[in-house]
């Protein structure tokens, strides 16, 4: 009777050692997943970064063009009545 209840406790803890090895592993897995997702959260924000730096260019420029339509306007308009 005790040899069996031995072998019984040695497989509950052989059992027990494979959970635990299953659960760092999984572990593991999600500490790597995270590590990815911060790198692709960096990405993404110098992007962004990035696309905010040229849509003010794109909108300075936007505002010189403006003024060189304003400009050839009124240069225009005086030739004519000058």
């Amino acid at each position: 009777m005790g040899d069996e209840l031995l072998k019984q406790i040695l497989g509950e803890l052989k059992g027990l050692r494979e959970n635990q090895v299953k659960m760092q592993e999984d572990i593991s897995g999600m500490k790597e997943d995270i590590t990815d997702l911060k790198a692709n959260q960096e990405q993404m924000q110098e992007d962004i970064s990035g696309l905010k730096e040229s849509q003010k260019k794109m909108q300075e420029d936007i505002r010189g063009m403006k003024e060189d339509i304003t400009d050839l306007k009124a240069n225009t308009f005086f030739r004519l009545i000058g």
